[in-house]
């Protein structure tokens, strides 16, 4: 009752600066006149922002009944700051996505809504919810400093984003931001790229987050390109993802939204029986699976609802796993550079990802046939492993990890025509159309202009060169001046250009 009356209360709040609920009157407008305009055959374009907090950013969609959903752009503020997970009002993004809709004809005024990644009035609600749950201790879940993920600053900043969205589009006032809810939009996103999307066979989805705007699990029931929720749990704590990342986090020496990767990175070091685990036994005690499919979190383990990383172990929990790394003492961005990394400045256990034609892939992989519907389409997104056929290791080593497995990605020609010539050109040079895949970083954000690829062939010990390609087509090859081992100046890159102009 206390939670109904603040999420009323937080709503028209929120609402008199223009950021609303779904179930607010100006958004079941913009739904029924989204569904008339489709009925017309008419384009619409539909804004996506993640105003602050948690990997700030906008992305530019196009919605037909003809053509589908088609994205335009995805832009997050951490590629135009340089600010690693960026919390920041993604202004840089927007002012992109404003340049990439004005050369296609997109005025502001065309864009149809503008919609949230979060319902930032029902976060605010949950989390005050959980602070009244716990107090006195839970006092603490409302400093900024101990999440800087996602915290009530952001939500306030939140609140702020539709007048400053409008000052940007050179609007009258504020633009509208109807706040979706964040497990719908993983939901929705899922549902929409898989195969199942075109069936009419009922299709199970279930969200397993760190935390959403109304707890943490969400199962959702999708047919015939419809989707409804089933089932949530109401508790942002009694969470599979955020006792992962407070584990991952507190015994790793990461923060938290930088050590689940990590974690899961190591994975490969280990023999895959959790019974040879010394921790297992006594960790599984920190859930209670019901029979009904509810989890709850022990909290006479966890300490993490009450004191988040400030104190996140009872002394229960330390006597297992011992005293948790202290938030002060986690692991600095900036530490990185000092590592004796050649490139990436990564860890060791952080397996090289593959990229490969298709061909390639079926010849070296052993390809799950469940993974095999529209053309092996599971293996383009570099989130599956697949082991190698006997005797085929040995001719990609790079990307082969502790336990004989790779993350691959399938570059097909009709998506990235560019890279799929690339690996090619590899297989007709070193007789295999595999390939590294990597980003271009060096511990911080993927470089996005010229001058910051520059700037990471610069900083890594022993990357040879980098091909930049203009947009008129013109290819231009970069090298590092300097000859102190193992750079050398350019020499072995221009030993492979002359090499390659004589046919060699």
């Amino acid at each position: 009752m206390a939670q109904g009356i603040g999420y009323r209360l937080l709503s028209a709040h929120a609402a008199r600066r223009s950021l609303l609920t779904a179930a607010s009157p100006y958004a079941r407008e913009r739904t029924t006149a989204l569904t008339a305009k489709l009925a017309r055959g008419e384009t619409a374009w539909l804004l996506g922002i993640g105003p602050a907090g948690h990997n700030s950013g906008v992305a530019l969609v196009e919605v037909s009944a003809a053509g589908g959903v088609n994205p335009i752009c995805n832009n997050e503020e951490e590629r135009y700051t340089g600010i690693k997970n960026c919390t920041d009002f993604p202004q840089h993004s927007l002012a992109a996505l404003m340049q990439t809709a004005a050369g296609m004809g997109i005025a502001p005024g065309d864009i149809h809504a503008c919609v949230a990644s979060w319902d930032y009035v029902q976060l605010a609600t949950t989390l005050l919810g959980a602070v009244a749950a716990e107090l006195p201790a839970s006092r603490i879940l409302l400093d900024p400093e101990q999440f800087g993920a996602m915290n009530i600053k952001h939500i306030r900043r939140a609140t702020r984003a539709p007048a400053q969205v409008g000052r940007q589009f050179g609007l009258r006032g504020p633009m509208p931001i109807v706040g979706m809810r964040h497990h719908g939009n993983h939901a929705y996103y899922s549902y929409a790229v898989s195969p199942f999307a075109t069936t009419e066979e009922p299709v199970l989805i279930t969200v397993i987050d760190g935390l959403g705007d109304d707890g943490a699990i969400s199962i959702y029931l999708a047919r015939g390109g419809t989707m409804s929720l089933l089932y949530r749990n109401s508790d942002i704590f009694d969470s599979l993802g955020g006792f992962y990342s407070m584990i991952s986090s507190t015994q790793g020496g990461w923060t938290i939204l930088s050590s689940e990767g990590r974690y899961m990175g190591a994975v490969a070091w280990g023999d895959s029986d959790r019974m040879t685990n010394p921790y297992y036994r006594q960790l599984r005690q920190i859930f209670h699976f019901a029979p009904s499919g509810e989890i709850r979190l022990n909290r006479a383990l966890a300490n993490w609802p009450r004191r988040l990383q400030a104190k996140p172990y009872t002394p229960a929990l330390t006597a297992i796993l011992g005293p948790p790394i202290p938030l002060a003492n986690m692991w600095n961005p900036k530490s990185l550079e000092t590592i004796n990394r050649l490139v990436k400045f990564g860890e060791p256990f952080r397996p090289l990802a593959s990229m490969a034609t298709l061909a390639a892939a079926k010849a070296v992989w052993v390809l799950e046939d469940g993974a095999s519907d529209d053309d092996w389409n599971a293996y383009s997104y570099m989130v599956l492993t697949a082991h190698p056929r006997p005797g085929t290791a040995a001719v990609v080593p790079a990307v082969i990890h502790l336990d004989n497995t790779s993350r691959i990605q399938i570059v097909r020609p009709d998506t990235d025509p560019f890279t799929h010539a690339y690996l090619r050109a590899m297989g007709r040079r070193v007789g295999v159309e595999v390939s590294v895949n990597t980003s271009l970083n060096v511990a911080g954000p993927v470089v996005q202009t010229p001058e910051q690829a520059l700037e990471a062939l610069r900083r890594t010990k022993a990357m040879d060169g980098i091909v930049m390609i203009a947009s008129d087509g013109r290819a231009f090859l970069a090298w590092h001046a300097v000859a102190t081992p193992p750079k050398d100046g350019g020499a072995r890159l221009n030993n492979w250009l002359a090499a390659w102009r004589h046919g060699g």
